[in-house]
C-alpha cells in the first residue's frame, strides 16, 4: 500500500499586543485578528478527548458559528469528533452542552477527514473507519444539538465498502439536493484508485450513481489518491489528487452525475499535470463562476516543497495564457532567424507579426547570433492563444524574408524563439509607445 505522509507546520507571527488592544485599526490585513477571536489572542487551543486531537476539516454557518471535526483520540483508540465555537471563538456549549461531541463509528480506529453544513443546520462528518479488519468508507450526521442523527441510517451512521482491502474517504462535498458524495483511495487488489460513493440524505447508497452508489477508478498507472472533490454548477463532480507513474503528478478526474466518467473532460474523463522532476499533489480545488478549475497543493524536490497550483479550462485543458479582446501582451524573448546580420547592425526593426493576429508587431535590432525581439500580440482571445515563450514562433516580416519557416498553430513564421530572455508575460495597455 502507497501512503503519502502529509507533515502540516504551523507558524504564529507576534504582533505588538499593545496596538491590537490600544487600537484595532493598527491591525493590517494578514494579522491575527487578536479584537474580535479567541479572547484577544485571535487563537484558539482545544482539548477534546483524553489524547491526541486534530482538526482535519471546517465548515461555516450562516450565523457566524464555526464546526471544526477530525480525529480525536480516546483511552484507546481514535474517534470522530466536532466542536462548535461562537464567533468570538468561545465552545457554544449549546452543542452538546460542551461545545465538543464525540463518536464511535466502527469497532475501533474511526479517522475523521472532512465536515460539511447540511442547508438545515446538520453537520455530516466523513472519514475511514476500523470494520473487521480492514478500513472501509464512513459518514456520520450530527443534529444542530450536536446529538448523533438517528434518522441518518438509522444510526447516525454508516459504513461503506469499495476497495478490496481498504476504503479511505478523504474529502466529501453536499449537492444541492442534499445528496452526500465523499471520495478517497480504495484498494484494487494490486494498488490504489479513486473511488467515490454518493448517499441519499436517509444515508442510504444512492443506486442511480454508478448502479450501486459507489464507483472505483483507475486513474493513472500505479496508486491514484483522491483528496479533493467540487460539484460543477451542471452537476458534474470533479475530483482531484495525485497519481502515481515514476514520479507523483497532479491528476483530475470528471464524473458525470450518474457516476460515469465525462470523456468530454481532457478526451478521456482524466487530465494529468506533471511540474518536473518533482512529486506533485493535490490537496485542494476551487472552481472559478466561469467554470474554470483551481487546484492547489504541494510539489516536492530535493528534500523541500512549495506551493504549486494549475487552472484548467472546463475541458480539462491547462489555462495558458491567452490574450483579453482589446488589451496587448507584452513577450520577451530571443528569436533566432535564418539570415545573417552584420554586427554593427543596431537600427531599430518593425516587423508584422504573422497570419492569426490581428495587428501587432516585433521590435528589436539585429546581431550576427540572433535577433533579440521584443514581440507584441493583439488579437481576439479565441485566436491567440500563447504556447511557452520557448516554443512560440512568430513571423519576423519582409526583411527577413525567404528564410526558414515554422508553423505553431497560430501562423506562418519566419523565425523561432529560441530561448526566451525574460520568461515572463505581462498585459497592458500600450500609451504613447509604452506598456504600464
Amino acid at each position: 500500500m502507497f501512503c503519502w505522509f502529509r507533515h502540516v507546520r504551523a507558524s504564529v507571527f507576534a504582533v505588538p499586543a499593545f496596538l491590537a488592544a490600544i487600537n484595532p485599526a493598527f491591525a493590517a490585513p494578514g494579522d491575527l485578528d487578536a479584537a474580535g477571536f479567541g479572547a484577544g489572542t485571535g487563537k484558539i487551543l482545544t482539548a477534546i478527548g483524553p489524547a491526541y486531537d486534530r482538526a482535519a476539516g471546517i465548515a461555516l454557518q450562516p450565523d457566524g458559528k464555526i464546526i471544526v471535526a477530525g480525529p480525536c483520540r480516546n483511552d484507546n483508540n481514535d474517534d470522530f469528533c466536532v466542536a462548535r465555537y461562537l464567533p468570538g471563538g468561545a465552545l457554544d456549549t449549546s452543542f452538546n452542552g460542551t461545545g465538543t461531541a464525540l463518536a464511535a463509528i466502527g469497532a475501533s480506529d474511526d479517522i475523521a477527514t472532512a465536515v460539511a453544513l447540511q442547508p438545515d443546520g446538520k453537520v455530516v462528518v466523513a472519514g475511514y473507519c476500523f470494520n473487521g479488519g480492514r478500513y472501509d468508507f464512513c459518514v456520520s450526521r450530527h443534529l444542530t444539538t450536536g446529538a448523533i442523527d438517528t434518522s441518518f441510517d438509522g444510526t447516525g451512521r454508516v459504513m461503506t465498502t469499495i476497495g478490496t482491502a481498504y476504503s479511505m474517504a478523504l474529502t466529501l462535498m453536499l449537492q444541492p439536493d442534499g445528496k452526500i458524495v465523499v471520495a478517497g483511495v480504495c484498494s484494487n487488489g494490486g494498488n490504489n484508485d479513486f473511488c467515490l460513493a454518493r448517499y441519499l440524505t436517509s444515508g442510504a447508497l444512492d443506486t442511480s450513481f454508478n448502479g450501486t452508489g459507489k464507483v472505483l477508478t483507475p486513474i493513472g498507472l500505479s496508486d491514484d489518491t483522491a483528496n479533493a472533490i467540487a460539484l460543477q454548477s451542471d452537476g458534474r463532480i470533479v475530483v482531484a489528487g495525485f497519481c502515481l507513474g515514476g514520479g507523483a503528478d497532479f491528476c483530475l478526474a470528471r464524473y458525470m452525475t450518474d457516476g460515469t466518467l465525462d470523456t468530454t473532460f481532457g478526451s478521456t474523463g482524466k487530465t494529468f499535470t506533471s511540474f518536473g522532476a518533482s512529486d506533485d499533489n493535490v490537496y485542494s480545488i476551487a472552481l472559478q463562476p466561469d467554470g474554470k478549475i483551481v487546484v492547489a497543493g504541494e510539489c516536492r524536490s530535493g528534500g523541500s516543497a512549495d506551493f504549486c497550483l494549475a487552472r484548467y479550462q472546463r475541458d480539462g485543458a491547462l489555462d495558458r495564457l491567452r490574450e483579453p479582446s482589446g488589451r496587448a501582451m507584452l513577450l520577451e524573448a530571443k528569436l533566432r532567424v535564418g539570415v545573417d546580420l552584420p554586427r554593427d547592425v543596431r537600427e531599430e526593426r518593425r516587423e508584422r507579426v504573422g497570419v492569426g493576429v490581428e495587428a501587432g508587431e516585433v521590435e528589436g535590432h539585429g546581431s550576427e547570433e540572433g535577433y533579440n525581439a521584443r514581440i507584441i500580440r493583439r488579437g481576439s482571445p479565441s485566436r491567440s492563444a500563447i504556447a511557452p515563450p520557448d516554443e512560440a514562433t512568430v513571423e519576423a516580416g519582409s526583411p527577413l524574408a525567404d528564410r526558414r519557416s515554422t508553423r505553431d498553430g497560430l501562423g506562418r513564421a519566419r523565425g523561432r524563439i529560441e530561448r526566451s530572455v525574460a520568461l515572463r508575460a505581462r498585459w497592458g495597455k500600450r500609451s504613447r509607445g509604452r506598456f504600464f
